[in-house]
């Protein structure tokens, strides 16, 4: 979809804080979320026609397209250790139907 993606000098892992933008309050009900991360790669803004839903210091971590039933994550939703779970995410998706 046209976004950048760059690699960051260091590995990201553990349970770290993502905070919610305004829209991301809105459809995720939270302002903020407590996610698994393990990555080195990131994607600083969300590409067009993609809504930012949540950020960290090391860029986009939720996007979800403005028409379409898509939906990223930079973290990893399936694990048990996170606040926001993948059924909450599909959730979102389905109520966009």
């Amino acid at each position: 979809f046209g976004a950048e993606v760059e690699e960051m000098d260091r590995v990201v892992k553990g349970v770290k804080r993502i905070e919610s933008t305004h829209q991301g309050q809105k459809l995720l009900k939270t302002d903020s979320l407590h996610q698994l991360k393990a990555h080195k790669w990131r994607v600083k803004d969300a590409p067009k026609d993609f809504m930012l839903l949540a950020k960290s210091k090391t860029g986009a971590e939720v996007i979800m397209h403005e028409d379409r039933q898509i939906l990223g994550t930079q973290f990893h939703p399936e694990a048990p250790s996170g606040t926001f779970s993948l059924a909450a995410f599909q959730e979102i998706l389905f109520q966009r139907r």
